[in-house]
């Protein structure tokens, strides 16, 4: 972090301190907890020194001001979260306009304690799953896929982390979703790439490693557990399972799923002349405007947009829907960063604009950076560069709750992995229709575009691994993760 970095984060925690903290700067804060760690090592250091935010903090979690005395329990969960885990205590806070970060993907003989889930539902931040038997499979938008084994209960605080009270849970953590954590007051356990599992009684949590390796720990520290190790945490003490070779036999079973796979449909430009236009919907548009046709593309030619006009898609079948997304490869000229760094626009001049981030005080110079409104507020940057001369691959995911809704959640993932997302509050064009949403312009003088999806739904992070890779549409059978 640099010293003005600094300087931001130490006044957005005094603000939340003294209960000043503004909507955009809670957005802010979130914003810098999420990329950086040393943000998250800072912000928890602060709020050590502060009564007041262990109080406040109490307020968020349960509804009303725990003594402190008896809250170090609770902030225990909280800090270990914010320093591993990279989620803001914002996340935990009871709000209507939370998104969804993850889908229920499977479920077999479920019976359910309270509120039920079904195969294909989606999933808010914050949510708990209680389940009194049978399995239930959960596919996180940061590509992370866990298996719920009942009695047991989870919460969902978002796209990269869990926390499981009670039960057996496996997990399956791509490489994209390196950081993906699951917790409990006893211990956490991190990593990516790997396979693992966690079995919750009592106050007695156990991990088990069946592939690569991840980080565990308690509050005495974290250590690397490789494949077929194990360890079991009771606490704060740490040490071997007993039985560990008959509880691995009994994990990772083989499940006949019960999935609801709702097929992907969509139209494709690839800009050659073989593939113009195909998918499985029809009415889409291209105009290319002063854009040139290049032969250097992912896949055959490309498109090089030009400085007079905007590439633009109009995609009169959009208005009808309430979750879409796009898929495009871009290419920025580079090095360097050009002073205005605009990319995409969605809806006109009502809707929100994809840009390159040209700020070092707001993160990764080059990362995609999200803007809204006609003051162009920005709301995300993301984490990795791409005016870098190679071409990247672009997932933008969109979701409202009706065709006219004004709150509008977006996703964006860049190479495969999940950078952020948040809900905007936008107006729906000029008529308060969700037509507004049918217009894509691209633009950035010498950018190059290529391979350009727009699908009538939100993907699952194994359909963006499929099309980034194939180019073609996925089977159904790859919602569910597989």
């Amino acid at each position: 972090m640099t010293a003005e970095e600094r300087a931001e984060l130490g006044e957005l925690c005094d603000a939340l301190v003294d209960g000043r903290l503004r909507a955009g700067d809670r957005d802010r804060l979130n914003a810098i907890l999420a990329g950086s760690e040393e943000a998250r090592r800072f912000y928890v250091r602060s709020a050590g020194l502060s009564s007041s935010l262990h109080e406040y903090a109490a307020e968020i979690l349960t509804g009303e001001v725990t003594p402190l005395v008896r809250l170090w329990g609770w902030w225990a969960k909280i800090a270990a979260g914010i320093v591993l885990g990279g989620v803001s205590l914002f996340l935990l806070r009871p709000d209507s306009d939370r998104g969804t970060v993850a889908r229920i993907s499977g479920v077999l003989d479920c019976r359910w304690e309270g509120r039920k889930a079904e195969s294909g539902e989606s999933v808010e931040s914050g949510r708990v799953l209680k389940l009194e038997s049978g399995s239930c499979e959960l596919t996180l938008d940061s590509g992370a896929r866990v298996v719920l084994e009942g009695p047991a209960e989870m919460r969902v605080l978002s796209a990269w982390e869990v926390t499981l009270e009670r039960g057996v849970l496996n997990a399956v953590v791509p490489t994209e979703a390196q950081g993906f954590r699951v917790e409990n007051a006893e211990m956490a356990v991190e990593g990516g790439g790997a396979e693992f599992s966690v079995a919750v009684e009592d106050e007695n949590s156990e991990v088990f490693v069946h592939r690569g390796s991840v980080a565990a720990g308690s509050e005495g520290g974290m250590a690397v557990l490789g494949e077929q190790e194990s360890r079991r945490f009771s606490r704060g003490e740490t040490g071997e399972i007993r039985g560990r070779d008959f509880k691995l036999s009994r994990l990772r079973k083989n499940l006949q799923w019960v999935r609801n796979a709702q097929p992907l449909g969509g139209q494709h430009w690839g800009f050659d002349m073989d593939r113009e236009g195909a998918g499985t919907r029809h009415g889409g548009k291209l105009a290319l405007g002063g854009a040139a046709v290049s032969g250097q593309g992912v896949r055959g030619s490309a498109v090089r947009i030009s400085k007079e006009q905007p590439v633009a898609v109009q995609v009169p079948w959009l208005g009808d829907l309430t979750e879409w997304s796009c898929a495009f490869w871009i290419r920025h000229p580079g090095p360097g960063v050009p002073a205005v760094g605009g990319l995409l626009r969605v809806g006109g001049e009502d809707g929100i604009q994809f840009g390159v981030n040209t700020r070092p005080s707001r993160g990764a110079m080059g990362a995609l950076a999200v803007l809204s409104g006609n003051a162009l507020k920005r709301q995300v940057t993301g984490q990795k560069s791409v005016f870098d001369g190679q071409w990247h691959h672009v997932v933008l995911e969109f979701s409202t709750r009706s065709a006219k809704s004004s709150r509008v959640q977006f996703k964006q993932y860049v190479d495969g992995r999940l950078e952020g997302g948040g809900v905007l509050r936008q107006a729906r064009g000029r008529h308060g229709s969700g037509r507004a949403w049918d217009r894509l312009e691209f633009s950035g003088p010498g950018s190059e575009l290529d391979e350009l999806w727009v699908l009538d739904r939100a993907l699952m992070p194994s359909e963006i691994l499929h099309l980034r890779m194939s180019h073609e549409l996925p089977a159904p059978a790859s919602m569910a993760g597989l």
